[in-house]
């Protein structure tokens, strides 16, 4: 009888902790396995631009891959960072002769919503999928816009943003 009694005990603890609502930045991890994840970012490229012919628009991608997951609906938090030669508000590439370009990413297609790390510039979501066991991933878009000016020097510019995910 009390062994009865514990085994069902054990089997209501494990469901109260399977089923408890994680924070809305988290995935679930299994205790034995522990979460692995990695980020992946694919680059940014404007190609050629014509300083007279207004802003570029470019897109990216963000890939976040995970194992050791069981969650109903996974999300993890993306955050982008300043990068080397601006901040969130206002990023920025640096070229020929430390010549700057003026940039952003965004987080919609119509380029209003900078992507950043919180507060002004809002961090994004990327979710995907429903009920996963072991291994999640899911992708998510970067949109990209260059503010080129009739002074811009001629070169490749270049810019390193760091990739942060929370969970």
């Amino acid at each position: 009888m009390r062994g009865g009694f514990l085994m069902r005990a054990l089997w209501l603890a494990f469901l109260v902790w399977l089923l408890a609502p994680a924070p809305a930045h988290a995935l679930l991890c299994t205790p034995l396995l522990g979460c692995t994840c990695t980020v992946t970012a694919a680059s940014v490229d404007f190609e050629a631009i014509a300083p007279l012919a207004g802003v570029g628009d470019a897109a990216g991608e963000v890939s976040v891959s995970c194992t050791g997951v069981i969650d109903i609906a996974p999300s993890i938090e993306v955050r982008l960072g300043s990068g080397q030669w601006g901040g969130i508000a206002q990023r920025r590439m640096r070229g020929p002769g430390g010549a700057l370009l003026d940039y952003n990413l965004y987080s919609n297609t119509q380029r209003t919503i900078i992507w950043g790390e919180g507060g002004a510039a809002p961090s994004v979501m990327v979710s995907g999928g429903f009920l996963n066991l072991g291994a999640w991933s899911a992708t998510r878009a970067i949109y990209a816009r260059v503010s080129p000016q009739p002074t811009t020097r001629a070169g490749a510019y270049a810019d390193t943003v760091t990739v942060r995910i929370v969970w």
